[in-house]
């Protein structure tokens, strides 16, 4: 007990903090969840996610829809979006499984009571860091972009956490009308502040209202100095 008032002291007269608060949750129970899912080789993180689809009744056809297209859109442009490694996908992932969790309390913006039930929600393996950032990405699936929260973000996510939501509104657009969209030959090319989606010859054609969903997309994305651009390949 004395050599921690010490240490505590010492703290709060280095760091000149006034006042403690006591946690709901301790250090060592996080690190023991984390260290037995590493044991089992996996991560508490995917179960946490799960748990709240599931509490959220989140339709898991259209998140898996959606995850799968974000992470193919991911695959095509992490290079030259500085988006390589496993956090980037990881956290575009878990974001589309939730981008519809915000539905269990009305469908009026939804992305926003999203954000309300990930930022305030025990999810056991994140840090606070990888929650809010996950939450910013929810808000920002939709609608107008939440600029000053994903500029608020720690520096190094800062960036990436822009990029990864217009990869997740892309998606969601894409998959608007939740079923199959038949997108095996979709590509999309990249520059610093530009994406052309390629898609097979004549599909917009089929999908009206995913084009005009794509148009008001591009809107959107002009405002942050980036553009949408669609062009067509001939279906080999």
């Amino acid at each position: 007990l004395p050599g921690g008032v010490a240490i505590l002291r010492a703290v709060f007269s280095a760091l000149k903090i006034d006042t403690m608060r006591v946690a709901t949750g301790a250090l060592r129970a996080g690190l023991l969840f984390d260290l037995v899912g590493r044991i089992r080789h996996e991560d508490v993180r995917d179960r946490s996610v799960l748990a709240l689809v599931k509490r959220c009744a989140v339709d898991e056809a259209q998140a898996s829809r959606v995850c799968e297209t974000a992470l193919n859109l991911l695959e095509m442009v992490s290079a030259d979006w500085g988006l390589e490694g496993e956090e980037p996908a990881q956290m575009l992932g878990w974001a589309a499984q939730l981008h519809e969790c915000g539905l269990m309390v009305a469908y009026t913006q939804y992305h926003k009571h999203g954000e309300y039930i990930i930022r305030n929600v025990n999810l056991p393996g994140f840090s606070q860091q990888e929650k809010q950032l996950l939450a910013v990405m929810v808000r920002a699936h939709r609608r107008k972009f939440p600029l000053g929260e994903i500029k608020s973000q720690p520096q190094r996510w800062a960036k990436q956490a822009l990029r990864l939501a217009i990869l997740l509104r892309i998606a969601v657009t894409l998959n608007r009308g939740r079923a199959d969209i038949g997108l095996e030959q979709l590509d999309v090319r990249v520059g610093k502040n530009s994406i052309e989606l390629i898609l097979p010859s004549d599909w917009l054609d089929f999908q009206p209202l995913t084009k005009a969903d794509l148009l008001t997309e591009a809107e959107y994305l002009s405002t942050l100095g980036y553009s949408l651009t669609v062009s067509s390949k001939p279906v080999p």
